[in-house]
């Protein structure tokens, strides 16, 4: 998918940029639609994320989302607040960027939505040594009942991958 975001222009680095936060940090589009310029942080690679309910998380971007970010913000010329500018010059708003997303998902052949790649992110994130509780976090949820229904789509995999890196008896005795 990121194959077909490839370009020389401010709306390829652009999408680029979205599909990796989204799938880098998990936040909802609605999230990533509201960010504003002084709510990225190069120097610390975050971005701050304000949530439902008006509650504020940090979202920290990997290397490789930062790059892309980077990378926009040196195409964009634009003046406005807003991170995200459309072919416009205007705001981009959530509905746009769902629009984005299924047109890249079209594409490639699949049926793809930024809540998919919100998905993607939780399992990613779980299954590459996460806990419960840092994914609730990164996710913004308020209860671990919306974090709990990610890890139900774990496996006896996931989790015998897991206790080879943290079996409390072989780290134990291998001290």
């Amino acid at each position: 998918m990121i194959d077909v975001v490839k370009g020389d222009s401010q709306e390829s680095a652009r999408n680029k940029a979205i599909i990796l936060i989204l799938l880098d940090c998990g936040i909802r589009v609605s999230e990533l639609a509201n960010l504003k310029i002084d709510d990225v942080d190069m120097k610390r690679g975050v971005i701050i994320v304000m949530g439902k309910g008006s509650k504020q998380r940090l979202a920290r971007l990997g290397l490789k989302t930062q790059k892309a970010l980077w990378n926009y913000m040196v195409y964009r010329k634009n003046t406005s607040p807003w991170l995200w500018i459309n072919r416009n010059g205007k705001r981009l708003t959530a509905t746009g960027v769902q629009q984005m997303i299924r047109e890249l998902g079209w594409k490639v052949g699949i049926r793809l939505h930024p809540h998919l790649l919100r998905h993607t992110f939780a399992i990613s994130f779980l299954r590459n040594g996460a806990n419960t509780f840092e994914c609730q976090y990164a996710l913004g949820h308020s209860s671990l009942e919306m974090t709990r229904r990610y890890c139900q789509a774990l496996s006896f995999d996931d989790v015998f991958k897991r206790h080879e890196l943290a079996s409390p008896v072989d780290n134990a005795l291998s001290k």
